[in-house]
């Protein structure tokens, strides 16, 4: 019976989304109250709050029992143009027995392998990329010391800092 009552719990979490409070007064600890009470046995849980404090500043805060944390809304960072040329090419990772060709086209970098096909790599910062695939969520390219892409490593799901070598070409 106690697996199914794993198979069977439940994530509650709790919404309070709290709009237009204004400079007046920080209504944070007016919801806090929701989260001091939460109480399923069955369930992790978690509340979440957002709170808008006019103007577009707004706080997130995330409470589940022992903790909680927060944090306030952050301006974008603006978008990233790095010479994707750089990161051209074809790598191979020893660990997975896997090859991926790196291409730049239109102004997008992308990712290609023959069981994944083809898909696009967005830019975080320099040298850092994201992607919709799981198993390629996080690529970072590495340098050497004379600035250059030697090398990258994905990250995505199971998968932590997975090393595909650029190969050299002929």
């Amino acid at each position: 019976m106690a697996g199914h009552a794993a198979v069977t719990r439940v994530l509650w979490v709790c919404f309070a989304v709290v709009a237009s409070l204004g400079a007046q007064t920080d209504r944070a600890n007016d919801i806090d109250p929701v989260f001091a009470n939460w109480n399923k046995p069955d369930s992790p849980g978690a509340a979440v709050a957002v709170i808008e404090h006019g103007k577009g500043a707004m706080n997130a805060k995330v409470t589940q029992p022992g903790a909680a944390n927060s944090g306030d809304r952050v301006d974008s960072a603006a978008p990233v143009k790095p010479d994707l040329s750089a990161y051209a090419g074809v790598y191979w990772s020893e660990e997975l027995e896997a090859e991926y060709t790196i291409l730049a086209r239109g102004g997008s970098l992308f990712a290609s392998n023959s069981h994944h096909g083809e898909f696009e790599l967005t830019a975080v910062t320099t040298d850092n990329f994201r992607s919709a695939k799981f198993f390629f969520q996080n690529v970072t390219f590495v340098r050497d010391p004379q600035g250059r892409v030697t090398a990258l490593t994905v990250g995505g799901g199971r998968l932590t800092a997975v090393r595909f070598e650029r190969k050299q070409t002929p």
